[in-house]
């Protein structure tokens, strides 16, 4: 997803975050008729990383250090899922679940550092 910075009331896209998680869980599911009904929490570590956008490094000119970092982070995903099905080999179905984790970073530029200043938007799939 993308980091924005918001600097004087001007919100920026300061880089982008990538989070890769590796996680396992457990479940347990209802059986009703055609009705199946999943509730399941996974848990792990996230691998994060994070790189500056070359539009933010140009703000403050040529041969300025300006850096970002993100550090590895545990992470948790609550889910349900309920399926209904049609037949032997088809179904309907249906899932919801969020990933939750706290990330720490770290913009450091010529002005300052930065932790954890910013919203990250992660774009729907």
């Amino acid at each position: 997803g993308d980091l924005l910075l918001e600097e004087g009331g001007v919100e920026r896209t300061v880089g982008r975050l990538t989070v890769r998680p590796i996680m396992g869980g457990i479940g347990y599911t209802w059986n009703q008729g055609r009705l199946f009904t999943t509730v399941s929490l996974t848990a792990g570590i996230s691998f994060n990383s994070a790189d500056v956008h070359d539009d933010y490094k140009q703000i403050f000119g040529p041969g300025t250090r300006v850096s970002l970092s993100a550090d590895n982070s545990l992470c948790w995903k609550p889910s349900v899922e309920v399926e209904y099905a049609l037949s032997p080999k088809w179904a309907v179905m249906s899932y919801g679940g969020f990933l939750f984790t706290h990330i720490n970073s770290r913009l450091a530029t010529p002005v300052g550092t930065f932790e954890d200043e910013w919203d990250v938007m992660i774009p729907p799939e």
